[in-house]
């Protein structure tokens, strides 16, 4: 990776990083969703709006992944920090930014390094993440 991709891919990370609590807190909805009215109002636009921009970015995230279309990569960079933040909250892990970042370097290294490894491993989980938010998703737009 040449030195400008790897300084923009980082400010990438580290930016959406520090954005991430919202998506932390939507992966504990969806890990418990007794916890909803924790973190959101009942039918919050913004929450609508996450769950839109999470599964957008998927789309772009599996284009690029699985069809190598370079021009995604920026968009596929961000959903692998939100992909990250969820999980964390999935996992009920106690994540600030940095950590965040941190597994979203993990999970774009092991795609890039190990492509097999990570759709062996990631792929489920992100399909499982992708089908909790579609879900929720409905569930909010059904109110």
């Amino acid at each position: 990776m040449g030195i400008f991709r790897t300084m923009k891919l980082g400010g990438l990370f580290w930016d959406g990083a520090k954005l991430s609590e919202p998506f932390v807190q939507l992966g504990q909805v969806l890990a418990d969703p007794d916890r909803y009215d924790e973190f959101f109002d009942s039918r919050n636009p913004e929450v609508i709006a996450m769950c839109h921009l999470f599964l957008d970015y998927e789309k772009s995230f599996s284009l690029y992944f699985d069809g190598d279309i370079k021009s995604l990569e920026e968009r596929a960079c961000k959903f692998i920090v939100m992909f990250a933040a969820v999980y964390c909250g999935i996992r009920n892990l106690d994540c600030d930014a940095s950590d965040v970042r941190k597994l979203a370097q993990g999970y774009w290294g092991s795609m890039e390094e190990e492509p097999s490894s990570f759709r062996q491993y990631n792929t489920p989980n992100i399909t499982l993440v992708k089908d909790g938010v579609k879900y929720l998703l409905a569930d909010l737009e059904d109110q």
